[in-house]
């Protein structure tokens, strides 16, 4: 039996037995792990906080077998505002959602675990439209993990956009006219912007960006996609 801390996010949690959870955290140090919180449905339960969804803490955990249990949970922030409007909670599981496909157990991204909380702060405090945070977080997770998304310039011959832009879904890339490839897709200029303004703006920032709804709802339906051919996994986005 061996001792661990970590820092972690709840990713998700279901019902085991008659009055534990199994929660599944995004942590720092190891990527996804598994852990049982024993007792923690009894309702004076001391680590009941750390069941929920969007908690992040400094979780003890210690092995037993094939997964973890978890001793101890010093709660750093449990997002419990993104509990009481329906608008964050969506879109803050929309988050999870997609780190779920990109995490992976004992493989730690600093970078990943980083972006999660910013993007979960700025739909909680900063008061960013939750669309424009998945837009943002989407494109990060691109650049995590290696699929960098050119949007200054022609993903494939590097020239400045003029004119009609297009999406490749087979290459997951912006391309002009020129270079647009089979099953292309045309893009508007306000489509692009929308990507260009969120991939150039902080979370903390997301907040002061007024674009068009119909523009970042075809932002996001674009970079989703080209998540899920990357990945080859559907994802249940909720709008």
């Amino acid at each position: 039996m061996s001792e661990v801390r970590v820092n972690g996010i709840v990713i998700g949690a279901k019902d085991f037995k008659e009055a534990d959870k199994i929660i599944t955290i995004y942590t720092l140090e190891r990527g996804i792990v598994y852990a049982k919180l024993a007792g923690v449905k009894k309702p004076n339960a001391k680590l009941k906080a750390a069941k929920e969804l969007f908690c992040f803490a400094q979780f003890d955990l210690v092995s037993k077998g094939d997964f973890f249990s978890v001793t101890g949970a010093n709660i750093i922030e449990s997002f419990f505002c993104l509990s009481q409007d329906l608008e964050k909670f969506y879109g803050a599981c929309n988050i999870l959602e997609v780190l779920k496909v990109v995490g992976r157990e004992n493989e730690n991204n600093q970078i990943l675990f980083l972006e999660t909380l910013k993007a979960l702060d700025s739909i909680g405090f900063k008061g960013s439209d939750p669309k424009l945070v998945l837009v943002k977080f989407l494109i990060k997770i691109f650049e995590a993990l290696g699929y960098d998304l050119s949007l200054n310039r022609c993903g494939k011959c590097s020239m400045p956009f003029s004119g009609k832009r297009f999406f490749s879904p087979a290459d997951g890339v912006v391309t002009c006219l020129a270079c647009k490839g089979a099953g292309a897709v045309e893009i508007s200029p306000q489509v692009h912007s929308a990507m260009r303004l969120c991939q150039i703006t902080d979370f903390d920032k997301l907040s002061s960006l007024k674009l068009p709804a119909q523009a970042a709802a075809e932002a996001l339906s674009i970079l989703t996609k080209n998540f899920e051919d990357k990945f080859d996994r559907k994802i249940n986005i909720t709008h």
